[in-house]
């Protein structure tokens, strides 16, 4: 091996992540660590540059095929956890940084990173490689002085003005590589992983910047991430919402929930109206008396979930059964079926028209949510005997819905006729 180590210096590699480990930055001063965390992020960079070489000396050694491997990212995905696409990406970085001189030594030095060699690698294709040679000094000029995004967009530039036609072939590669992967863990949790071009990119990051409606609001503590998540299940709702949507298996898409009645019942000792879910008790300092699928007393464990097998907590189960936008499949015990969209706790497609001229939007104290955005709410909830006629409803964006049946808060009318939050008291009152 070359660069001052040798074989035995491989002995060294665990002792130098026992250190890392072990390291406390809260130690430093503020200057100190200033100057420690740019220098670190220097030898992360050479640290990746060992890595690119070394996979492409994997890579030409064939040992992953000794393995019985089809491919080294093959290898890497399942020796190192590295995806297929993050390993051919270390490939070509490592195949054009061959003839990138400049960029390379600035690489093994740590001036830059691996995202930066990749948003110029990425660009060079076998239409451009000389073009390549001749200006990578100016990309590596770039690359120390800027972050790889904005390199990226030189790269781009310099891609469509040195390959008109390949800019279009790039276009059109990415338009053909648009992905979007859906999966779920045994926890329940759903996982989106999408790849766009730039225009569906464009088109979809508006869509989301428009639904999260600018700067958060005043009492809004939910990160960037959070508001962008919840933009999104918004949008899909207000999109299942719509009228003309079209039709499959004879009826038009739509969420469904199936409940155990049980679940529905508040824990024995809770009132009805002023039940909260778990993670609300547990706010308010409070042990839950039941947990999501525990025994009531009905006999029957108290079971909720989606058609599509993901499981939600009592609360969730409410919250759902209260809303007229998701088909109910309600079941006592294991295979009576009681309810399936059943009319009575239904609000009529005449009554939401009414709850939208009335309401205008979610009444959530400082919402401005619109009408398609929201879903009715029973105030009572009708498994609480609550009616379902105007009086009794009102309309509740999907976020604010959630925190009425989930983070124990209440909406209630003031003397003035304006609306206000309470908290709700959790246990025997």
């Amino acid at each position: 091996m070359t660069g001052g180590m040798t074989g035995s210096g491989l002995a060294d590699l665990p002792g130098l992540r026992g250190m890392a480990a072990g390291f406390d930055p809260s130690e430093l001063s503020a200057q100190d660590v200033a100057e420690f965390v740019m220098e670190l992020r220097r030898f992360t960079n050479a640290l990746e540059a060992l890595w690119v070489r070394s996979i492409d000396r994997l890579d030409t050694s064939r040992w992953w095929q000794l393995e019985g491997f089809l491919s080294v990212q093959a290898w890497l995905r399942s020796r190192c956890g590295v995806s297929r696409s993050a390993g051919s990406a270390v490939l070509r970085a490592s195949r054009e940084l061959a003839v990138l001189p400049e960029l390379t030594a600035a690489f093994r030095e740590g001036d830059v990173s691996f995202a930066h060699v990749r948003a110029v690698t990425s660009a060079v294709t076998p239409q451009r490689r000389e073009a390549a040679i001749k200006s990578h000094g100016m990309f590596t000029f770039a690359a120390r002085g800027t972050d790889p995004a904005t390199l990226g967009r030189v790269v781009r530039y310099w891609a469509q003005a040195s390959d008109p036609d390949g800019a279009d072939r790039d276009r059109d590669r990415a338009h053909r590589a648009r992905g979007l992967i859906v999966s779920s863990s045994v926890e329940g949790k759903v996982f989106l992983d999408a790849q766009f071009d730039a225009e569906g990119g464009e088109t979809v990051t508006a869509a989301l910047d428009a639904a999260m409606g600018g700067a958060p609001t005043a009492g809004d503590d939910r990160s960037k991430a959070q508001r962008r998540a919840d933009a999104l299940i918004e949008i899909a709702r207000h999109y299942l919402g719509q009228a003309d949507l079209s039709q499959v298996h004879g009826h038009r898409p739509q969420l469904t929930a199936v409940v155990d009645v049980a679940t529905l019942v508040p824990p024995p000792g809770q009132p009805r109206v002023d039940w909260v879910g778990p993670a609300a008790a547990r706010s308010q300092g409070r042990e839950p008396t039941t947990e999501p699928g525990g025994e009531l007393p009905t006999g029957f464990t108290a079971r909720a979930g989606f058609a599509g097998g993901g499981l939600i907590g009592h609360a969730a189960a409410r919250r759902l059964a209260c809303d007229a936008r998701v088909t109910r499949l309600l079941t006592w015990g294991d295979s009576e079926i009681l309810e399936l969209g059943r009319a009575t706790p239904t609000v009529s497609p005449a009554q939401y028209r009414a709850l939208e001229l009335r309401d205008g939007g979610c009444v959530y104290p400082g919402c401005d949510r619109p009408p398609s955005f929201c879903d009715s709410h029973h105030l009572v909830h009708w498994i609480d005997g609550g009616p379902t006629d105007l009086a009794n409803l009102v309309l509740q964006c999907g976020r604010h819905h959630r925190r009425l049946h989930e983070d124990g808060e209440i909406l209630q009318r003031d003397d003035t006729g304006n609306w206000r939050i309470r908290t709700a008291t959790v246990g025997p009152s």
